[in-house]
């Protein structure tokens, strides 16, 4: 348990954290750029959906940057949780980093999911379960972005956190939004215990631009956070 706490305060060091994001950040920029670069030229080969055309492969960039959207959040909320605990402001300066990149990745999914359903459902917007429950999402980002951006203090990263806490409610009911209530969106492809309705053939740039679009959330992340340390670093030396 001490080797873990030792382990824990020194990661969580603002030196520690500067020269680990300084070392990963153009990787994972890179890499990031490799995996949706490739992945558009699978895309680009792909046949069309058998009902939908062409369209359909919107499904490469809303469903990536959906998970994205509630993955990062859920990162957020433990990295939130945490810095409540212990005290350390590092974690809500790591959350308050990553609340960038959650909300672009919600933005990319609430704006390719209206365009496509404005080819599916002839309509940009309907007041669907889950658009519904994804624009809250999107309210919640930019709330705990105005809390933590506007003033860095503890009092403020503890009511983020609150927030981020009660936010969590919301991810279930995205999740689960289209099998507990009627809605014109589709069902999910992809499903952990049972079997995928998306055909293998179309699998490889979804899971490619899944990473992809995960390291570019990362290296985004990266950039915000050194430059949250370096203004801690200054101040501590001031």
């Amino acid at each position: 348990m001490n080797n873990f706490k030792w382990f824990f305060y020194h990661i969580v060091k603002p030196n520690t954290l500067m020269s680990i994001v300084k070392t990963v950040k153009q990787p994972l920029l890179y890499v990031g750029l490799g995996l949706v670069f490739f992945a558009g030229i699978l895309i680009f080969f792909l046949p069309p959906d058998y009902d939908q055309g062409h369209i359909f492969k919107f499904i490469y960039i809303h469903v990536p940057a959906s998970w994205w959207a509630l993955g990062i959040y859920s990162i957020m909320a433990v990295q939130a949780i945490v810095g409540f605990i212990t005290r350390t402001p590092q974690c809500h300066i790591m959350a308050k980093n990553w609340a960038i990149s959650g909300l672009v990745m919600t933005i990319i999914s609430l704006t390719t999911g209206m365009i496509w359903g404005k080819f599916t459902w002839g309509a940009y917007w309907v007041w669907d379960a889950r658009l519904t429950t994804m624009f809250i999402q999107f309210l919640i980002y930019l709330s705990y972005i105005y809390l933590t951006q506007s003033e860095e203090s503890e009092t403020y990263y503890n009511m983020g956190s609150i927030l981020l806490v009660i936010g969590l409610v919301n991810l279930p009911f995205i999740k689960y939004s289209v099998e507990w209530w009627f809605t014109l969106h589709q069902p999910a492809s992809l499903k952990v215990f049972s079997k995928n309705t998306i055909h293998s053939t179309y699998m490889p740039p979804l899971i490619l631009n899944g990473v992809g679009f995960f390291l570019l959330s990362a290296s985004l992340f990266c950039y915000n956070l050194q430059k949250s340390l370096l203004k801690m670093l200054e101040k501590n030396h001031t």
